[in-house]
């Protein structure tokens, strides 16, 4: 068999899956608005997707190939129900899926990271309609499987450093902070006690002169009498 070409370069045989219908007998324009509908999506929400389309369930909004085509209910400008396509897209994903199950990736964290659809060689009617050409459309599709978040190791190739100090000698520091900012407030404080103690003694020291001076007065009052 011939090796086909994919317009996807970008393929990783370990992560990812392909598939490719060739000549399938399905209009391009609605297999292309099919696409664009499932593309980047999971593989079990886009098999969901075809059957519900194929069961007139979910219609598939026509959003570049729009001409004449009547409403559907939702924000749908335009929208219709291909069938024959998305039975012809969900062959494709299913083959798809089976060659990513042999290769041993887990297809329920799988999504579509390349579907596309490309027109196919023109093949006239059986008979002698002449000008009239069978619609034949290429469709090729790219399963990846989903990795988690992958933490970035950063200074991988630099030595290592000294380990910092933990948060609590930092917090002492701060504090350390707060005690100087602390501390000309305290020598204020005693200073005011200070001169409150030594009013106080001034006090009475004046107090104990006066009743001084007027204890001799007293006696020599008693003394005339």
């Amino acid at each position: 068999m011939a090796n086909q070409k994919y317009a996807a370069k970008d393929f990783d045989a370990e992560h990812m899956a392909r598939a490719k219908g060739m000549s399938l007998p399905i209009s391009v324009k609605k297999s292309v608005e099919i696409c664009n509908l499932i593309r980047f999506k999971n593989l079990q929400k886009a098999k969901d997707i075809l059957s519900q389309i194929m069961l007139k369930k979910m219609p598939v909004p026509l959003k570049k190939f729009n001409r004449g085509v009547a409403h559907k209910k939702g924000n749908i400008a335009g929208g219709s129900y291909p069938i024959k396509a998305s039975k012809e897209i969900l062959g494709v994903l299913k083959s798809a899926e089976s060659n990513a199950q042999f290769k041993g990736i887990d297809t329920s964290s799988t999504i579509i990271k390349h579907i596309c659809a490309h027109k196919a060689r023109k093949q006239p009617h059986y008979g002698r309609m002449r000008g009239r050409t069978m619609k034949r459309t290429h469709i090729e599709i790219i399963l990846e499987e989903k990795a988690g978040k992958k933490t970035k190791k950063r200074y991988q190739n630099q030595p290592k450093k000294e380990k910092t100090k933990p948060k609590k000698e930092q917090k002492s520091k701060t504090q350390e902070k707060e005690g100087d900012k602390k501390e000309p407030q305290k020598e204020l404080k005693k200073k005011t006690e200070e001169k409150k103690q030594n009013k106080e003694q001034s006090k009475e020291k004046t107090d104990n002169q006066d009743k001084k001076k007027k204890e001799p007065k007293k006696q020599e009052g008693n003394k005339k009498s």
